[in-house]
């Protein structure tokens, strides 16, 4: 927490710093990058986050750290936590002046990676939750009761319970809760198609598909437009759903213990089985996506379900959960 809260520090001010390095460089693509940055840390992205959650996270962290190792964590051993392992890491880096080695093992390593995935998802997270209750209110208050409208109110409630929990997920971490990070994915590849598909990266990682290479949209009568917006809630709802079942272990890039149940007990990537639908949908009747863009969201979450899958298959309990659920996608076929 002590990491996260300094970590938080500087990202909330870390806009003005860039603002003001523009001054002194003068490259294009570093001030292209800044500006990126900027707008993002300024949106919607992040805003919630600084204005209405880090201080009360901050207070949080002061008062119910050691209450919670009191109560709960005081039979850990020092030297089997993580965070007490980079702590030591810390501490050890001014030695590394004097000739001394740097303190460093595997605890170390994953006690670093944790603090990164908790660092980049945290704030979109708890902004995006905190949106998502301002965007439902607002629909409710004005809602009309035509099959669309209810529609848009359900899909904004699926995205909230979604963006909740997995807020709920990265914030808490505890053997109580059993939601203790066991490992982080460890490899280049596996982080980079993560976080491809997130801001600030999205704004521009999908560009090299978007391409008109054909027109794969149909018309189609109201009707089929009404059905389809049913459909589309319904694997809105399928998506809450995993995040359910995965509760407190909800994170990405991480492993949290296998779990069984829910959606998962009849494919291994029920959510985005669901939002590859949905994308499919929007793009084929709703002409809202071409065949470039559709063409690499379906190659990133294949490359995301394919890279998770072989950072949890160093557990044994995801290869017997393998075994058990063949299927990653569609069941009885992939």
């Amino acid at each position: 927490m002590f990491f996260i809260t300094i970590s938080y520090f500087f990202l909330k001010n870390i806009d003005s710093w860039l603002n003001h390095s523009l001054a002194f460089i003068e490259l294009k693509p570093y001030q292209d990058l800044a500006d990126i940055v900027v707008t993002n840390l300024n949106g919607g992205n992040y805003r919630h986050f600084f204005d209405k959650f880090i201080d009360v996270y901050f207070a949080a962290c002061l008062f119910l750290t050691f209450p919670y190792f009191y109560r709960l964590d005081a039979k850990t051993p020092l030297s089997d936590d993580k965070y007490i392992s980079l702590c030591k890491t810390v501490f050890s880096l001014p030695a590394a002046f004097s000739g001394k080695g740097i303190y460093w093992n595997k605890l170390c390593k994953l006690g670093l990676l944790t603090i990164l995935v908790k660092l980049f998802f945290i704030p979109y997270m708890v902004s995006w939750s905190v949106s998502g209750g301002y965007n439902l209110k607002n629909i409710y208050s004005g809602l009309q009761w035509n099959i669309y409208s209810v529609n848009t109110l359900l899909a904004e409630l699926f995205m909230l319970l979604d963006t909740t929990i997995f807020a709920a997920g990265y914030i808490a971490e505890s053997k109580f809760l059993r939601s203790d990070i066991k490992s982080v994915e460890p490899t280049f590849l596996g982080w980079f198609v993560c976080l491809w598909c997130y801001p600030p990266f999205n704004a521009f990682s999908f560009k090299p598909f978007d391409y008109p290479i054909a027109d794969i949209s149909i018309d189609s009568p109201q009707w089929v437009h009404a059905a389809m917006t049913c459909v589309i809630t319904l694997l809105w709802g399928t998506f809450a759903w995993a995040s359910v079942a995965l509760g407190f272990k909800a994170s990405n890039l991480t492993n949290r213990g296998i779990i069984k149940t829910g959606p998962y007990r009849y494919v291994r990537h029920p959510a985005y089985v669901a939002k590859l639908l949905i994308w499919i949908i929007q793009g084929v009747v709703f002409s809202q996506f071409g065949p470039g863009i559709l063409l690499g969201f379906t190659l990133m979450y294949t490359l995301r379900a394919w890279t998770e899958e072989r950072h949890l298959s160093s557990d044994a309990d995801y290869m017997e959960y393998k075994k058990i659920v063949k299927w990653r996608f569609i069941p009885g076929l992939i």
